[in-house]
């Protein structure tokens, strides 16, 4: 996590290139998100990839996200092409 919260203004203007960068950088969040929270259920750090999915515009279903922060996991993550995550219990 380290990583994406340093890199965060890159991985935006990499995003802001066109389609198919915007495609990769969504698909590398979605699995960060997913190993990240695999080493540790944690609330933070669904919050925290909530949080820069948001920031770089990309779209989230959120009828779960609350609740998927609350329980600290997710059964369903997904990346959307071409600019929606998933997420749900």
């Amino acid at each position: 996590m380290s990583f994406i919260e340093h890199q965060g203004d890159r991985l935006s203007d990499v995003a802001k290139q066109g389609r198919d960068p915007r495609n990769a950088i969504g698909y590398f969040l979605v699995e960060a998100m997913r190993c990240a929270n695999f080493t540790k259920h944690d609330s933070d750090i669904i919050r925290f990839f909530v949080e820069k999915f948001r920031a770089l515009s990309y779209s989230l279903d959120d009828k779960d996200v609350g609740q998927c922060i609350d329980r600290s996991t997710f059964r369903l993550l997904t990346w959307d092409p071409p600019n929606k995550v998933t997420m749900k219990v």
